[in-house]
């Protein structure tokens, strides 16, 4: 455990922000490997594993490789607005002086400075947007990072019911208490169907515990006038060489349904669970998000991610940063 929370502190205090992504997204593979060492190598993938490729694709924004997309998407939106604001201008002056060459003032100069304010918006909050993507990715990792470091230098010789017990005793966030109880649910049992599925479960309830405490963080990465085309021009998600859009239904671009054993679903606590976020639990229900920020769209998104994608032997890959 020490070496993981040693690695842990070395990264969130590293000052270079696309280096402290870097360290980040390793310490989160770190973790994936010593969760599954506890869960069984076949349980699949864990938080850690999803946390990897959420790093990695954090490390975009932080590393501002998303920002000419934006400045295109910004200008292209400006110089539009620009133009309507500048002909209503044209018509006013029209109107007041009696001529009407100040039309072709307002559809030049309308589109050029609409242009020029949206991509020095776009500029502006793409920089500010890496700064709280930053801060979301240190707050991830230091949070359940450490807790996960407990885990597994607990249990690292075997997993114990009362020592189990014990554990999840310290943990004062009921989510969370339950998504490590699930983690140890999915260590002490030897049905392949029950182990896939608690772990599954603990992913879940992890993924929200974490998203709730981001909540902040993407809303002010995301101004209101621009959450929709983020999320609809900039938000994909990588799973090794497999690019998914979150404005798209996950299972749009799949020959294949949810994997044997969370086809059928067990757990009614479970069930429960994921009918909070949609009624249908079917593997062609909509997935796609039109506004990131919202956080049932986000859950109901990242649920079936994880659902589809809990076998993929690339969710539980080492990832390789630039």
């Amino acid at each position: 455990m020490n070496n993981l929370l040693e690695s842990i502190d070395q990264a969130v205090s590293l000052k270079e922000p696309a280096e402290c992504n870097r360290a980040i997204t390793e310490c989160h593979y770190q973790l994936s490997q010593a969760l599954r060492r506890i869960t069984g190598p076949d349980a699949g993938a864990n938080f850690h594993s999803w946390a990897v490729w959420g790093s990695k694709k954090a490390g975009v924004t932080i590393r501002q490789e998303d920002l000419d997309q934006a400045k295109d998407d910004a200008m292209r939106a400006g110089g539009i607005s620009g133009l309507l604001v500048g002909g209503a201008v044209a018509k006013f002056l029209e109107q007041v002086t009696g001529r009407g060459f100040w039309y072709w003032v307002g559809s030049v100069t309308g589109p050029v400075c609409g242009a020029q304010v949206g991509k020095m918006l776009a500029i502006r909050s793409r920089r500010r947007a890496a700064e709280l993507v930053l801060e979301g990715n240190k707050l991830v990792l230091n949070d359940i990072g450490r807790t996960t470091a407990r885990f597994v230098e607990l249990f690292s010789d075997h997993m114990d019911e009362v020592a189990l017990k014990g554990f999840l005793e310290t943990l004062n966030d009921p989510l969370l208490r339950r998504a490590f109880q699930a983690y140890g649910e999915a260590a002490l049992t030897e049905s392949e169907e029950q182990k896939h599925q608690a772990c599954y479960f603990a992913n879940c309830l992890a993924i929200l515990f974490e998203h709730q405490k981001l909540q902040k963080y993407i809303e002010g990465a995301m101004p209101v006038v621009v959450r929709r085309c983020v999320t609809k021009r900039l938000l994909t998600f990588d799973i090794g060489a497999r690019k998914l859009s979150v404005s798209q239904d996950i299972a749009g671009g799949l020959d294949s349904a949810f994997p044997p054993t969370l086809s059928e679903l067990r757990s009614e606590e479970l069930k429960q669970f994921l009918r909070k976020w949609s009624e249908d639990l079917g593997p062609t229900r909509r997935t796609a998000a039109s506004d990131w920020t919202n956080l049932g769209q986000r859950m109901r998104y990242i649920l079936d991610l994880f659902r589809f994608f809990h076998l993929d032997p690339d969710v539980v890959s080492a990832p390789s940063t630039p």
